[in-house]
């Protein structure tokens, strides 16, 4: 993509001898397409592409270019573990796709349709999504219980290409949702500057599940985290 080339021709002739080379004729090729990842979730990614900027350093006079500059559609795949594939042709230029799994290396893949109805050639990056928030319990009394939270640490897995896009943990808002197992359960929104929250008037001797969340970027909420138990 975006290179320059030469080419000439010589024929060969009924007395097994080769012509003279013709003048040579210069070709560009067109740009690639980049992928951009602009936010990451825990399940959820925002992809944008583009063709990349070509400098034409290398342009001759006479040098042809191409003039089918017209998509007529995009092709995109986001490619994770366990033979996960999602595949869908679009006519825009961005994309939002819900479904991912938090802690996870993903790559996401693009190429363009031309007017004359050739595919381009693959262009790809890779993103880990945010890890999920895990809650944990300090001081615990009788009618009370401080829950404390941050999110995971990233797994450690083998990465196959050479960068990897890690996500900025945006968050707007926690929620918190308590329930003394076998009643109704109360759900607390909380600001986004903590990370600790006393759990007051609880009962003596009683058993309770937290569970967590967090509302993101463009106002979109994560998954409530694996239950933790206190008593």
């Amino acid at each position: 993509p975006a290179t320059t080339y030469q080419i000439t021709v010589q024929t060969f002739n009924d007395n097994h001898d080769w012509g003279v080379w013709s003048e040579e004729a210069r070709v560009r090729t067109v740009p690639a397409m980049v992928v951009n990842v602009e936010n990451i979730s825990e399940d959820a990614v925002w992809l944008s592409w583009m063709r990349k900027w070509d400098p034409q350093t290398d342009l001759t006079h006479g040098t042809t270019l191409n003039v089918d500059t017209v998509v007529k559609a995009y092709e995109m795949k986001i490619i994770g573990e366990g033979h996960f594939c999602y595949s869908r042709e679009l006519e825009g230029q961005n994309c939002f796709f819900r479904g991912l799994r938090p802690d996870t290396v993903y790559e996401a893949r693009i190429r363009a349709l031309s007017k004359s109805g050739e595919w381009g050639m693959w262009s790809s990056r890779s993103f880990r999504t945010i890890p999920q928030i895990r809650v944990t319990f300090g001081n615990i009394g009788e009618h009370f219980a401080v829950a404390e939270w941050r999110r995971h640490l990233p797994a450690s897995v083998k990465i196959t290409s050479d960068e990897v896009i890690e996500a900025q943990d945006i968050v707007q808002e926690f929620r918190m949702k308590v329930e003394r197992v076998g009643h109704e359960p109360l759900v607390y929104e909380l600001s986004p500057t903590i990370s600790s929250f006393r759990l007051s008037d609880l009962d003596p001797s009683a058993e309770y599940r937290v569970w967590m969340c967090a509302r993101g970027h463009e106002g979109v909420w994560g998954l409530w985290n694996q239950e933790t138990r206190v008593r």
